[in-house]
């Protein structure tokens, strides 16, 4: 049971924050998002994302002799919550696992282009077995580089999407971080990983104040793919 704690713990590692840029220059947004985590038949995985960001259009620089990286663009700054929830029941004995994250996220937008880092940090977890509550704590933290691209869609004319604004975006992910798990007073486990990369693809659909946007992840290796939706709101 160990073994699965700690694959429950590292299996879902992504992102979802940074994209209200995409679809707008300035001003502050409410985000949301849904998760579902492919697994087993025994196996639930599913996760939601709460979060704001505030967007600043950057003023074009006035010299070609400075850099322009930072004096053109759209600067994001997000803060988010996550919790994602576990469960395991093969008819003989069931687990519940709970998982609590708080973080923030700094990315930035130009032309088609998307560059971010996000941070998020344990801030507790409850687990079962059987119906018997354990005692559990676990510490840790993530951390995410990204770098994306995204293109306009133009949709068919008389087309169901005509009145909406649609993006399609690739996004390329790298994470790192550790995590510790703590037993009844006892560390059971120690965990660390690093350059764990996944591609995230996407489509948005933009109408006024708001977008709604599916997209799914891919790692590079084994790991589980994941289904979001997300929702943005413009204020």
């Amino acid at each position: 049971m160990k073994l699965s704690i700690a694959i429950l713990f590292i299996s879902t590692i992504f992102s979802y924050s940074g994209y209200s840029g995409l679809y707008y220059d300035d001003g502050l947004t409410l985000n949301g998002g849904y998760i579902i985590v492919e697994s087993d038949e025994h196996e639930k995985h599913t996760g939601l994302n709460i979060g704001f960001s505030y967007l600043e259009k950057q003023a074009p620089s006035e010299s070609l002799d400075k850099p322009t990286l930072f004096q053109s663009g759209i600067l994001e700054m997000s803060g988010f919550y996550k919790a994602y929830y576990a469960s395991y029941d093969d008819g003989v004995s069931t687990m519940n696992l709970n998982q609590k994250m708080g973080g923030a996220s700094l990315n930035f937008h130009i032309k088609n282009l998307k560059f971010g880092y996000n941070y998020e940090s344990y801030i507790g977890a409850t687990w079962d077995m059987n119906g018997v509550d354990q005692d559990i704590e676990v510490s840790g933290y993530r951390q995410f580089f990204s770098c994306g691209i995204s293109h306009d869609l133009v949709p068919p004319s008389s087309s169901s999407f005509e009145k909406f604004n649609m993006k399609v975006f690739l996004d390329l992910n790298i994470a790192s971080g550790e995590l510790e798990l703590d037993l009844a007073g006892i560390i059971v486990d120690s965990e660390s990983f690093d350059n764990v990369k996944a591609a995230i693809i996407g489509i948005g659909f933009q109408r006024d104040n708001f977008v709604i946007q599916p997209s799914i992840l891919i790692p590079e290796d084994d790991r589980n793919k994941e289904v979001s939706i997300s929702l943005i709101y413009k204020l």
